[in-house]
């Protein structure tokens, strides 16, 4: 259609949902929300890093071989562009545009952006210093950001006239939430992030068996809000220098196994056939260390 009656049919592409649940919902429901559509995908990571873990280990492939490389690759890149995966389902929890929520993650992600963050140099952005964070692999900084947006994207539709929505929403929303991603919700995300890796560390330091306590008995816990990605980076460090992984690991292992004997025990007891083969498949999973499916 051509002329004005174009804007108003297109209109609701732009239009976040109608929602008046959002702000009642509690958290838990938010980070189901949020986190629910991306088991799929990371039940693929996790697997794939398990057989080839195990492949490795008995021999049958070895390290330096391409198929290592192309599996490898398959399962680490889910986890390196993890705010891809979650910016559309974090955009609908909180009742934004899933596709502008992508558009604000693939600024952070920009290989050029990538660069200046890893840089040595000192950067600026209207006289504000900012903070070196980057974003590849991230979670709390990511939630912050496209809750930030839903809230910049309803206000940009509420004060554009009708016939400029179209035009104007999307990119002042995009604009002006990268902006201010990059100079406050980001660093607050990272800051967030860096706090619970400090608290970790700290522990670990001084009383190593209170990390593997604490991440066993609120592991799942952990899981299903995301903050276990928090230790991932905890973790592979202290696999790098010393050669093992005393936070993830151990707590992570213990919780898993309950949460293994928990799914079983339901397949065991359930009558519905179809909850029984998924009780079965998600015991199988917390196995392999992919939590997710039994916990939810």
């Amino acid at each position: 259609m051509i002329g004005p009656d174009a804007v108003v049919v297109t209109q609701p592409s732009i239009t976040p949902p109608e929602n008046p649940t959002h702000a009642r919902r509690g958290f838990g429901e938010i980070m189901k929300a949020i986190f629910l559509p991306l088991l799929p995908a990371l039940i693929g990571a996790g697997v794939l890093q398990g057989i080839t873990s195990i492949l490795v280990a008995f021999g049958l492939l070895s390290e330096r071989s391409p198929l290592h490389t192309v599996l490898s690759a398959i399962s680490s890149a889910i986890f390196y562009f993890l705010p891809f995966l979650l910016a559309p389902s974090t955009a609908k929890a909180f009742g934004g545009s899933p596709w502008l929520a992508i558009g604000v993650v693939a600024f952070f992600l920009a290989p050029e952006i990538v660069q200046v963050m890893e840089a040595d140099r000192a950067i600026s952005l209207f006289g504000i210093s900012i903070d070196k964070t980057t974003y590849t692999s991230s979670v709390i900084p990511i939630v912050l950001m496209i809750w930030g947006m839903s809230f910049v994207e309803r206000a940009a539709i509420r004060v554009t006239p009708g016939m400029l929505k179209t035009v104007l929403v999307p990119p002042v929303t995009i604009a002006v939430t990268c902006i201010a991603a990059l100079l406050v919700l980001g660093p607050i995300g990272a800051a967030a992030t860096g706090a619970i890796t400090w608290l970790i560390t700290t522990l670990n330091a001084n009383a190593a068996w209170v990390i593997p306590l604490l991440v066993g008995s609120f592991g799942a816990l952990m899981v299903s809000v995301g903050l276990s990605f928090a230790l991932f980076p905890i973790a592979l460090a202290a696999m790098e220098t010393q050669g093992y992984d005393g936070v993830y690991g151990p707590g992570m292992l213990a919780s898993n196994m309950a949460l293994a004997g928990m799914a079983l025990a339901v397949a065991l007891k359930a009558t519905n056939p179809a909850y029984r083969t998924f009780s079965f498949t998600a015991s199988a999973t917390a196995l392999l260390g992919v939590a997710q499916p039994a916990l939810y």
